[in-house]
């Protein structure tokens, strides 16, 4: 019989209800038809029974349980790639068999020009006409009809396609041109899965959109894009334009597969943002060159998944056009608010240099588990902008002489390191060469060369290696840190303001920092260990021998030797730190010891407006004692601990006292309970009426916080604060 033009396929969409779905083509065999509930494969007599076979028109799909609402129904024809028939010499020849098997071959036809051996391969079809056509020439033009199968995928038929040099070439009719309507009609004639070669430069005048399962190649920086569309405008946009690809399947508006290598230009103001990419997925080979003149971003990066990326953009890269004017951002990494799909899981290998902020991605909460590697360099603003991710890694990355740090916030598993190199600035605070981390978890930083601020609203830091090339370059806070590495910068010294713990344990094992051992090297007579700030006629020295206190595992310890008469001639714990804010309390625990004959040895808090007392001895015993206490914070003002020898009257010179170790925690209220030789003692307590246990106990009652700077009366309760 004749074969009418068919599209041997058929989509429907579920209501929970309906079981019976027609289908309006010739299918010769019933295990030619198949049947799909979303991507799953149904069986004909378990899930669904058939009516029409070798009817012309078709027939009815008639489901044993009614597939879920929301779902897709894919009915389809695949016909099995093979002649069965085998005529005899002298024998019988039929019309009705010599009509089926030349049916059966315009049924593949169809079957090939509907692409259904691309996208749904079945067993016996698709895989083995591929192996079939798998020879010289014959495999690119098979692959372009095929396209891919279980095995080898939509890249390997683009590959093979562009090895051969069968692709569709549009040449663009050069910088002063308008090439707008004629690609865009060019783009829609081409067959899917091809290649659309740009040679020469392509001029658009309005926002230009590709939307179909095709690769776009830009070989050289003679073939490019130019966009002039206005600064209200998008210039080139990748992106299928509804959730449906063009078989009528619901990829979430995703384009599996293609290659894409595309260079977009610009003069001063051509557009918004030059190349926006959006739910292009599982790519091997994505690469931009954007030098557009955008006001926006140079490259945006809408919803894509599992993508290898190569992103150039760098102001010392011109291109051959004619006054070239760069974008002010580079790149923007977000969620497709379209179908809520996230950027996930892309790796991206970029150059970013001059312009203003490098890497930007927007909060995609649960998501946005993304790796960058490469360079920036020269940029006016920050290098990363990064906001409320689910995993995100950066490894083997340079950035140099940037204007603003690079800030992560509320990042959960956040990965920085290792190879990762910040070029150090003068005014480490606030300028380059440094990475600012807040309200994070699950963060490691090994590997990194630069400057480094992690405050207290972190969770859970792990710091391996980190060097610096300047001085005082750490702010270091978070309440649940430990660390794995060494630290060194140029004068081994760290501005770091202590771990936290809703416990304070001993002085000297800190579980999360140890104050002594984290210098690189030990520091020479006059320097003291890291964060120790000497009066300028005071000798400090970091001793080690025999363990100073009960948990002091490393048995490091400072030697002081005061130098002149006055409280300054101590020493100052570089402990300090901006809080976050003034609701919070700084505590400490701090070992000191004087030897027989010596002065004693007074200790403060100083919250930079106040000196808060946490203990004092008057004459020297030859044994360690414990000082304790708390503050409470003031926004914006750095906590210190202050150190002087002290007689009960005076700050006498020429006097030598030892420091242990410092712990330091901080929260919204004091450690309720401090661990010390062995026994848990209650730091805080509900009452003044009563003489403290300790001094540095904190007592909490209606009228206020309270800190005992003794322990020898009631009176001893200092406060409310």
């Amino acid at each position: 019989m004749a074969v009418t033009e068919q599209t041997p396929i058929n989509t429907s969409l579920a209501n929970g209800v309906t079981t019976v779905f027609p289908y309006g083509f010739l299918v010769i065999r019933s295990e030619d038809l198949k049947v799909q509930v979303g991507v799953a494969l149904q069986t004909e007599g378990v899930d669904y029974s058939v009516t029409g076979i070798g009817v012309a028109s078709g027939g009815d799909v008639t489901f044993v349980s009614p597939p879920a609402d929301g779902s897709t129904v894919l009915v389809y024809r695949s016909s099995q790639i093979k002649r069965e028939t085998d005529y005899q010499d002298n024998g019988d020849l039929p019309a009705s068999t010599v009509n089926l098997d030349f049916d059966r071959i315009w049924l593949v036809f169809q079957e090939l020009f509907a692409g259904l051996f691309g996208d749904l391969p079945t067993p016996g079809d698709a895989t083995t006409l591929r192996g079939e056509l798998a020879n010289g020439t014959d495999l690119a033009k098979g692959a372009s009809m095929v396209a891919y199968d279980a095995d080898q995928s939509v890249r390997e038929a683009i590959d093979d396609l562009i090895a051969s040099g069968d692709q569709h070439v549009f040449t663009g009719s050069g910088e002063l041109g308008d090439d707008t309507a004629a690609i865009a009609a060019f783009y829609a004639a081409l067959p899917r899965y091809s290649i659309m070669k740009i040679k020469g430069f392509v001029r658009v005048t309005a926002t230009t959109t590709f939307g179909r399962q095709i690769g776009i190649v830009c070989e050289s920086a003679n073939d490019a894009f130019i966009v002039d569309v206005g600064i209200g405008n998008d210039g080139i946009v990748v992106r299928q334009p509804t959730a449906l690809d063009e078989l009528g399947v619901d990829t979430v508006g995703g384009i599996n597969g293609i290659p894409l290598k595309i260079h977009v230009f610009g003069k001063a103001n051509a557009c918004k943002d030059a190349l926006v990419v959006g739910r292009c997925d599982r790519s091997e080979a994505i690469y931009t060159w954007v030098y557009a003149g955008a006001v926006g971003y140079g490259l945006v990066c809408d919803g894509c998944l599992i993508n290898d990326w190569t992103v150039q953009s760098s102001i010392y890269v011109k291109p051959p056009i004619t006054s070239p004017a760069f974008q002010v951002d580079h790149m923007l990494v977000k969620k497709n608010t379209t179908y809520s799909v996230a950027s996930n899981t892309n790796l991206f290998r970029v150059n970013l240099e001059g312009g203003r902020h490098g890497f930007v991605q927007t909060a995609q909460a649960g998501e946005g588990a993304n790796t960058v590697t490469g360079e920036m360099e020269a940029l006016l603003g920050a290098p990363f902008t990064v906001s409320n991710a689910l995993g995100f890694t950066v490894h083997d990355l340079k950035m140099e002489v940037c204007a603003l740090q690079s800030t992560f916030d509320g990042v959960e598993n956040l990965h920085i390191g290792p190879g990762v190199v910040n070029f150090a600035s003068t005014t480490p605070w606030v300028g380059p060469g440094k990475i600012k981390i807040t309200n994070s978890q699950s963060v490691y930083v090994g590997g990194y060369y630069g400057s480094l601020d992690i405050d207290d609203t972190n969770i859970g830091v792990e710091l391996g290696t980190i060097e610096s090339p300047s001085s005082d370059s750490h702010t270091l806070s978070c309440r649940s840190m430990v660390q794995t590495g060494v630290f060194t910068n140029s004068s081994n010294r760290t501005t770091f303001a202590g771990p936290g713990a809703p416990t304070m344990e001993n002085t000297f094992s800190n579980p999360y920092f140890d104050l002594w051992a984290s210098c690189g090297i030990a520091p020479a007579a006059g320097t003291g260990p890291i964060g120790v700030t000497p009066h300028a006629s005071t000798a400090v020295a970091r001793l080690s021998g025999a363990a100073a206190y009960e948990g002091n595992e490393s048995g490091f310890y400072m030697a002081v030797a005061t130098g002149t008469t006055g409280f300054s001639n101590g020493v100052t714990l570089g402990l300090s730190f901006n809080p976050v804010n003034d609701s919070g309390y700084w505590s400490v625990m701090l070992a000191v010891k004087s030897g027989i004959g010596q002065p004693g040895v007074i200790a403060f808090i100083y919250d930079g407006v106040t000196l808060h007392q946490i203990g004092a001895t008057t004459a020297g015993t030859g044994n360690w004692v414990v000082f304790r206490g708390s503050a409470k914070a003031i926004a914006g003002n750095n906590l210190q601990v202050l150190i002087a020898s002290w007689n009960g009257a005076t700050y006498p010179s020429g006097a030598e006292f030892f420091v242990g170790g410092c712990s330091i925690v901080q929260g919204p209220i004091p450690p309720m309970t401090l661990a010390d030789h062995g026994r848990r003692r209650a730091n805080i307590i509900g009452t003044i009426a009563k003489t403290p246990d300790f001094s540095g106990q904190c007592a909490i009652t209606g009228g206020g916080v309270y800190f005992a700077q003794g322990n020898a009366s009631s009176a001893d309760w200092k406060g409310p604060v």
